[in-house]
């Protein structure tokens, strides 16, 4: 195990009394803001934290800059989500970095996601509590296994249809598990695990303080989840229905009838033939709204919600400003959105 040392760019300053001074720094990288926030509550002061993604920006019309690129080649370690931040992987490459990379994607136990967006009634009922992670955290009392509640899910598939004239999700396919899991506050449990395994492997001398705070970090995801749970029982088995497909693993969780997703590649404007099917299937759904997102653009979704003659309130899948710095905001937010949405 390597002993911390900060790999660091350092700015010579001429100081009064002729002589040159250091200031060094080491950072970790990390590609989205769900990661970033608990990176930083696990790392406190100890280290800064530089997220890739800029608040309000979106994942999938994102250009790095050279900073980035030199931040990179600095890091103590890289966290990346993986599957919807896959342009971080020739940027790492380009940096030539010595630091660990991780990808927590292939690294998490991922609860199934239901495909059948039209019937989730009755699969959720050990949504309730937390699953229990390879016995790690034995005093999450009450938090099933999923496996097997959940038809396959391979990504995003064909919602009801309704994607037909799309040829394809434009850098936007998912082959694999759904990359969207951040939002799932019982998954990020599991993101903590490994962020507190990580950082110990590249800070040793800081363990102790690590494992404290990743501690205190987890307890606080079960009571998110349980506020969430509680907050969002009023609207469970409403027809829901969401820009793009991020929201599965949440639906799933709170038990929310996802429906469709409106947007089916984000970063590309639907035909009017698209429209016209997405419009239809919001009347058939029985949906009491439709969910933009602040990272793109809101002029279809706001056509179909004023056509259809529903609710229109705004969803944020990644944070990291205004009133949604922490993870934990985040979540909190768009459990109020939900719930302000689909409540009569």
């Amino acid at each position: 195990m390597k002993n911390f040392r900060p790999k660091v760019i350092c700015y010579l300053t001429f100081l009064t009394l002729g002589i040159f001074g250091g200031s060094c720094v080491a950072e970790i990288v990390v590609s989205i803001p769900p990661h970033a926030s608990l990176v930083e509550q696990l790392v406190g002061d100890r280290l800064p934290v530089h997220v890739m993604i800029s608040p309000g920006k979106s994942l999938h019309t994102f250009d790095p800059s050279p900073s980035d690129l030199v931040k990179l080649s600095k890091a103590e370690l890289v966290v990346v989500n993986g599957g919807v931040d896959a342009w971080i992987e020739d940027l790492v490459i380009a940096s030539e970095t010595q630091a660990p990379v991780i990808t927590l994607l292939d690294k998490v136990d991922l609860p199934l996601v239901s495909t059948d967006h039209d019937d989730h009634d009755g699969d959720h009922d050990d949504h309730d509590g937390h699953d229990d992670h390879d016995g790690d955290h034995d005093d999450h009392d009450g938090h099933d296994d999923h496996d097997g509640d959940h038809d396959d899910h391979d990504g995003h598939d064909d919602h009801d249809g309704d994607h037909d004239d799309n040829d394809s999700h434009a850098g936007h396919n998912h082959f694999g598990p759904d990359p969207h899991f951040w939002l799932d506050p019982i998954v990020m449990i599991q993101i903590v695990d490994l962020l507190e395994q990580e950082l110990i492997k590249v800070d040793p001398e800081w363990e102790e303080q690590y494992r404290l705070n990743a501690t205190t970090l987890r307890n606080d995801l079960v009571i998110l989840h349980e506020e969430l749970s509680t907050a969002l029982a009023e609207v469970a088995g409403q027809p829901f229905v969401a820009y793009h497909d991020a929201w599965g693993y949440f639906a799933d969780r709170y038990d929310l009838k996802l429906m469709m997703s409106i947007e089916p590649f984000p970063g590309r404007e639907p035909s009017l033939s698209y429209l016209k099917k997405a419009l239809d299937s919001v009347r058939a759904s029985g949906a009491r709204a439709v969910f933009a997102e602040f990272q793109l653009d809101t002029r279809p979704v706001k056509i179909i919600a004023e056509n259809a003659g529903v609710k229109l309130e705004t969803l944020d899948p990644l944070g990291g400003f205004g009133d949604r710095q922490s993870y934990q905001d985040l979540m909190r937010y768009n459990a109020e959105m939900i719930l302000r949405g689909l409540s009569n």
